[in-house]
């Protein structure tokens, strides 16, 4: 019994010296293959930098947006309608920093969203559960997606202005937004 229990103890140390070294691997790994902000396009300080309303509880804006899809007009509750999305009872649909109601069919962006990251027109979209992005919007994101014979885009422009990454535009007080796809 006793030649046993030195074996048992070398068994022991030599596991959790596996341990070990498994677990300064995974970090020395971790750090290696860690991606860096300056990989990203992106400044990864603008986007994760609270607004300075950032805590105001009673922060309440609204953009108003509209539709041109394939030359037809449409509101923001046609699009939702084509999207299959359905109002639940109560009227509201989307996350309590960034959502529609039916009764007031326009973007309300209210307090307190954690970052600009969080109230883009992408986020919106993707908080009502509709297909959004750079591309296009629903199923309008392929060149020939409207059949008449030319080849189409998303463009999205913000007071007359166009935005060259509407997916990353962030949503702010007053807007008048002009999604087209033609």
């Amino acid at each position: 019994m006793d030649s046993q229990q030195p074996q048992k103890h070398a068994i022991k140390i030599d596991i959790v010296h596996i341990i070990i070294a498994v677990a300064v691997i995974a970090i020395v790994l971790f750090f290696v293959f860690k991606p860096k902000a300056a990989d990203s396009k992106l400044d990864t300080a603008y986007w994760a930098e609270p607004f300075p309303f950032g805590t105001d509880p009673s922060l309440h804006w609204h953009a108003y947006p509209k539709f041109s899809l394939c030359g037809e007009d449409k509101t923001l509750l046609q699009v939702i309608d084509l999207a299959g999305v359905k109002f639940p009872t109560g009227g509201e649909i989307g996350p309590m920093a960034l959502h529609v109601h039916i009764d007031e069919p326009w973007i309300h962006i209210e307090s307190p969203p954690t970052s600009r990251k969080s109230i883009t027109l992408g986020a919106f979209f993707n908080g009502i559960n509709i297909k959004f992005s750079n591309a296009g919007i629903l199923d309008y994101n392929k060149p020939d997606s409207c059949n008449n014979g030319n080849v189409n885009s998303l463009k999205v422009s913000v007071n007359g202005e166009q935005t060259e990454d509407p997916e990353n535009l962030v949503l702010q007080e007053g807007q008048k937004i002009l999604i087209e796809y033609n």
